[in-house]
């Protein structure tokens, strides 16, 4: 999801994770820290002294409403800052440039995995393979396609 991770959370970005993980579903500030801390695969989990001033910063601009549960939700004016018209997230259109780094950090993550145990098993391997074909077509196709505008 947060393919450049150590960028996002430098640039102070935690307002667009709580805005995220909350168009999904609403959550407490409990609930969003180990959310973030899941995504991040265990790199970062935000304090609660980050966490709820940034709520109530949120809730303050009204992108974000506090419900009786305790639970957060994003407000419509927090869509709109999201740039989110009603659809969900997946059914969004996605550059090629978005599909391509979240197939780059599935392969790193991958790697760690198999770097690990070093075991994928053979129904795994088959279905890697596969998509190594899959994806060496799309570079054959691009390429000569590139080719035919280098003419």
């Amino acid at each position: 999801m947060f393919g450049n991770f150590g960028a996002f959370r430098k640039r102070g970005s935690l307002r667009y994770w709580i805005l995220y993980l909350i168009y999904n579903k609403p959550m407490t500030g409990a609930e969003i820290m180990d959310e973030i801390e899941k995504h991040s695969f265990g790199l970062w989990r935000p304090s609660p002294g980050s966490i709820y001033p940034a709520l109530d910063s949120l809730v303050s601009e009204g992108l974000i409403t506090r419900r009786e549960d305790g639970r957060y939700e994003l407000s419509d004016k927090g869509k709109e800052d999201l740039g989110i018209d009603g659809a969900s997230q997946t059914d969004r259109l996605k550059t090629p440039e978005s599909i391509l780094n979240e197939i780059y950090s599935y392969t790193q993550y991958l790697e760690d995995i198999v770097r690990g145990d070093g075991i994928l098993s053979s129904s795994d391997m088959d279905r890697l393979r596969s998509i190594i074909r899959k994806l060496q077509e799309i570079e054959k196709i691009g390429g000569d396609s590139n080719d035919d505008n280098q003419d």
